[in-house]
């Protein structure tokens, strides 16, 4: 997926571009609509588009509305309002019509209209082909070949709620490394088309990951489609798959997407003891799937209530970007954005964060080394540890005596990932794809 958000961000930097030339509207409320979308701010140009809406240069109003939209899960509202945008001003937006055809698309497949989704985004690039770089198409058309396959599916990636209650599935807590008994990862057992397999629960995964060998001992059907994922060690070809059946507790997933790639790191101990238990990892797919997830660390489940239980008037503090959930929270008292991650043991700050602290990280935190795995490979990085970093977040706060902060580049827009280790210290994390909220409860 990095070229795909590669592609996305060359979208939002020409609005920046235009928002300093606009003159039809106030020039300080233009350049703060500028400046939210130049960052991937969607939580700031929310509340800029509902303080100034009326103020707001018509093209730049029209692409917020576009985006905000699409961030905040709201895909019929979304892709009128990039019908919209296109329609009027397609002709001055350069490059970034590219980027606002696949964010249509993908607002249409949240609506289950693959084959709409398709069809509509392979006939822009063929107008486009010729007058944008094929470097820049060529993953498009990628994603377009999925959407293709996915159309033959009568419903993608629905859920089958049980006749009567709620979802509930149990998991337990696996320790990465058991001598020490920390490290922890979410595991739950289910049954692809009658095959048991144990999952891991990542909300940090865009995609739903199955390893080559998984996917053939369960059964998944094989599509003509190829894919693409970035993991540790980089860019990683694969196949596109789907199962047709996953029971999951009481309920059962129909015709849920995988991405077929291998789970090894290239060295061997390293995979005995990690990535063979990172066979099937599932992750925000099956959050939007059941619409409100409830972590229960008390009672170790996944739990979906029937009826929600957030509130429909709270402002959304949750976007998806577009794959993933990122959360407004505050670090140390600053508000900042970070991604909810279970597949994440440990808590990090982002090379983001650094850019932005650069000067006070050097002073304050010790120079480390900061090491991970997974599919592709390793990677060592340099990195800060601080420490008595605290968050604020979903109602509940956390503090980490010590917290490592990356300094090399990744794609990672947000200030960092929240793993594991501060989940867990929670009785329940909430998370409602439908409204975009998240809450947490601390423990009593």
């Amino acid at each position: 997926m990095r070229k795909i958000l590669l592609i996305l961000a060359l979208s939002v930097w020409s609005i920046g571009a235009t928002a300093q030339d606009a003159t039809t509207a106030p020039a300080e409320v233009n350049e703060r609509v500028g400046q939210a979308m130049n960052t991937s701010d969607w939580f700031e140009l929310a509340r800029i588009y509902s303080a100034e809406k009326e103020n707001i240069d018509p093209f730049l109003r029209t692409y917020a509305e576009s985006l905000l939209a699409t961030f905040f899960g709201r895909p019929a509202e979304a892709t009128m309002a990039i019908e919209r945008l296109i329609g009027t001003y397609g002709a001055m937006m350069g490059d970034g019509v590219l980027g606002m055809w696949f964010y249509w698309g993908i607002n249409q497949t949240r609506m289950g209209e693959y084959g709409i989704a398709a069809e509509g985004v392979a006939r822009e690039l063929a107008k486009l082909k010729g007058g944008v770089a094929d470097a820049s198409i060529e993953p498009l058309l990628d994603v377009v070949g999925q959407w293709r396959e996915l159309s033959q599916f009568d419903r993608v990636n629905w859920l089958e709620r049980p006749a009567e209650g709620d979802v509930r599935v149990p998991f337990r807590l696996v320790s990465v490394r058991p001598e020490k008994g920390d490290a922890q990862r979410i595991h739950f057992d289910a049954k692809f088309n009658g095959v048991a397999q144990e999952v891991v629960f990542d909300t940090g995964a865009g995609v739903n990951v199955v390893s080559v060998e998984a996917a053939e001992r369960l059964g998944l059907k094989m599509l003509e489609a190829e894919s693409e994922a970035h993991g540790i060690g980089g860019t990683q070809q694969g196949r596109y798959a789907v199962a047709e059946c996953v029971e999951l507790g009481n309920a059962t997933l129909h015709n849920v997407p995988f991405y077929v790639i291998s789970m090894r790191t290239g060295v061997d101990s390293l995979d005995r003891r990690y990535m063979s238990q990172l066979e099937v990892v599932m992750g925000a797919d099956v959050v939007r799937a059941m619409d409100e997830v409830h972590i229960d660390f008390e009672h170790s489940e996944l739990f979906s209530p029937n009826v929600q239980t957030l509130d429909y008037d709270e402002q959304p503090n949750v976007c998806s970007s577009p794959a993933l959930f990122e959360v407004e929270c505050e670090i140390n008292g600053e508000r900042q954005v970070v991604s909810i991650d279970t597949g994440a043991t440990q808590s990090n700050l982002s090379a983001q964060y650094f850019a932005t602290h650069r000067e006070q990280i050097e002073r304050e935190g010790v120079l480390d080394t900061l090491r991970s795995a997974g599919a592709g490979g390793i990677k060592i990085e340099q990195a800060y540890a601080l420490r008595n970093v605290r968050i604020d977040i979903g109602g509940a706060s956390h503090t980490w005596e010590k917290m490592m902060c990356s300094t090399e580049p990744d794609i990672i827009s947000s200030a960092g990932n929240i793993g594991m280790d501060c989940l867990t210290t929670f009785s329940r994390v909430v998370i409602n794809a439908r409204i975009m909220r998240l809450s947490v409860e601390e423990r009593h």
